[in-house]
């Protein structure tokens, strides 16, 4: 934590670090800027929708088709401006990410590769999301909070 705070003083902005440890302690390997961003207020065309929460890792809010893949295999299925639905948001999916308009995984972490790709390119990501590939309905229409983490859809 006070490496983070130090690199932040010294960048005078939000960082994101990937570190290593040995015998020796910690070792920076690399610091970048943290692509953060406001929450937008929903339209209230969503209020009243379902919704369900997770861990924001990506920026911004976007909408679109809800893409539910349950297997890599599945990939194909995905459309330029889809909301990826997915249990696993792994490395498979970085070859897609420049296709969708957002990305909604049951699990991953805010600070994994794929969230670090999704903030760089601007593409909302919710992860954490209990339950996400059963919950949201295959085509229907999704939106994405990437800042606050929160997912609504309209059946």
């Amino acid at each position: 934590g006070k490496i983070l705070l130090r690199v932040e003083q010294f960048m005078e902005m939000p960082v994101e670090i990937e570190w290593a440890v040995d015998e020796a302690g910690f070792k920076l390997l690399q610091a970048r800027p943290l692509h953060t961003q406001e929450s937008v207020v929903p339209d209230a065309v969503w209020e009243g929708q379902p919704r369900i929460n997770g861990h924001a890792a990506g920026i911004g809010w976007g909408t679109g088709r809800a893409c539910v893949i349950n297997c890599e295999c599945e990939l194909s299925r995905v459309s330029p401006g889809d909301i990826l639905v997915t249990k696993v948001a792994g490395p498979a999916l970085s070859h897609i990410l420049t296709k969708v308009a957002g990305v909604v995984a049951e699990r991953g972490g805010s600070t994994s590769h794929m969230a670090s790709l999704a903030r760089e390119r601007g593409i909302p990501m919710v992860l954490g999301v209990l339950d996400a590939t059963q919950r949201i309905p295959d085509g229907s229409t999704v939106a994405v909070d990437g800042v606050a983490g929160v997912v609504r859809w309209m059946n």
